[in-house]
């Protein structure tokens, strides 16, 4: 892929991502009594044919409020919504997106990746663990799916409800099916994966919803035989540059 073409992937990724962090603006409501009390949250409802109000509050308790009681009530943004993030303890992230770039024969592909990763967090800023998934780097030429298995590392870079991470892997793509008979052309394949890594950069939305875009390499071979010429072989090595485009699932 150009690199002009990957500018504008990356400058649109970082446009949308930054509109969808906005959005994490919340709506407040400020509830005001007679007795010079304030009161915060979300009106989620009414009772007793809207003679009571219900507000739930940032920390979810629900309280009835007799409208009686109201002075004045008042809507406005609150700032962002409250950082409740598990900084510390279990994760484990689902993700899917597509692999963009060249083949070795010189034509554009636009691939397809499934990824899961589960470690700890030690900190907001420091987790580890390991992961593995499906990369379809190519469907025009017969080449197997990979297998990653990875180590990685990965930060949350602030403490917000939207925050921007990075998580950097590496280790080892297995292919699928590992050899292969191409009948027209009368030989052999042998497919044998070899090292990968990857380096993802994005934002986490919330708790749970992460929007990544990053770089993805992997090294493989192959060697065809050919059953007309006995003992005839040819051997290829393939290197895989690919860019990242994709949203996952946090827990």
């Amino acid at each position: 892929m150009k690199p002009v073409r990957r500018f504008l992937f990356f400058a649109l990724f970082l446009l949308v991502a930054q509109v969808w962090s906005q959005s994490a603006l919340r709506v407040c409501d400020v509830v005001r009594l007679r007795g010079g009390a304030v009161l915060r949250g979300q009106l989620v409802a009414t009772k007793a044919s809207g003679e009571v109000l219900v507000l739930r509050t940032d920390a979810g308790q629900e309280l009835e409020i007799a409208l009686s009681r109201v002075r004045r009530i008042r809507q406005r943004c609150a700032g962002p919504a409250p950082y409740h993030f598990q900084e510390f303890g279990w994760y484990h992230h689902s993700r899917a997106g597509f692999l963009p770039g060249q083949l070795y024969t010189g034509k554009t592909t636009l691939a397809l990746q499934v990824q899961h990763s589960s470690g700890w967090m030690f900190h907001r800023l420091l987790g580890a663990g390991i992961g593995t998934g499906f990369d379809f780097f190519d469907f025009t030429n017969g080449q197997p799916p990979l297998i990653p298995l990875f180590a990685e590392v990965r930060s949350y870079l602030l403490p917000r409800y939207a925050s921007p991470f990075v998580a950097l892997g590496a280790g080892i793509g297995f292919c699928v099916n590992q050899s292969q008979e191409d009948l027209a052309a009368w030989e052999r394949l042998h497919w044998r994966g070899g090292p990968m890594a990857q380096a993802l950069a994005g934002y986490r939305i919330g708790h749970h919803l992460t929007l990544h875009t990053g770089v993805r390499w992997q090294r493989l071979s192959a060697r065809s035989e050919a059953w007309w010429w006995q003992g005839g072989q040819e051997r290829l090595q393939i290197t895989h540059w690919r860019f990242m485009l994709g949203a996952g699932y946090l827990l």
